[in-house]
């Protein structure tokens, strides 16, 4: 099987309408590893799960994501239509935190993300944390933290894929 990574210069278009997509966790890993919701539940954990078979580890999971618009500006990222966002557990901004999902509440700072396109990271707005898989372990069920944002620090990279 063949996986498909579209160039980012033309996914701008598309996510400028803010279409979904799916974030690769990065180096990329045969299958690939997408973000995934484990379930839409709130306070359900983010971790990775197979883009193409994300049911085999987290059969209430989803790894459509819906990311601001356009790139590089501060927003939520949604999941499950639009009625639960990536959150920060509790707004803590310690080390090792780890991220959930949680009903969308208009004006909660702890689900404000930014794409950054130059560095492919996605970072908690305001905070100088990115989203980090937990270890660098690239394996489905991995969990997903915040960490300091860390240039050229792999276990941060987020792809479109």
């Amino acid at each position: 099987m063949q996986t498909v990574f579209i160039a980012l210069s033309v996914l701008v278009a598309v996510v400028s309408a803010q279409l979904p997509v799916r974030l690769v966790g990065s180096p990329p890993t045969n299958p690939p590893l997408c973000l995934t919701a484990t379930s839409n539940v709130d306070g359900s954990a983010i971790a990775l799960a197979q883009c193409n078979d994300p049911n085999s580890t987290f059969p209430n999971g989803n790894v459509t994501w819906v990311i601001p618009s356009p790139l590089d500006e501060s927003g939520r990222i949604t999941t499950f239509s639009g009625t639960k966002c990536l959150d920060v557990r509790d707004g803590l901004t310690t080390n090792g935190n780890l991220v959930q999902v949680w009903s969308c509440v208009n004006g909660n700072t702890n689900q404000l993300w930014q794409y950054n396109g130059d560095s492919a990271t996605i970072s908690w707005t305001g905070q100088n944390k990115c989203l980090d898989i937990r270890d660098g372990n690239l394996t489905a069920g991995a969990l997903v933290q915040i960490w300091d944002c860390v240039p050229g620090n792999t276990n941060q990279f987020w792809l479109f894929g």
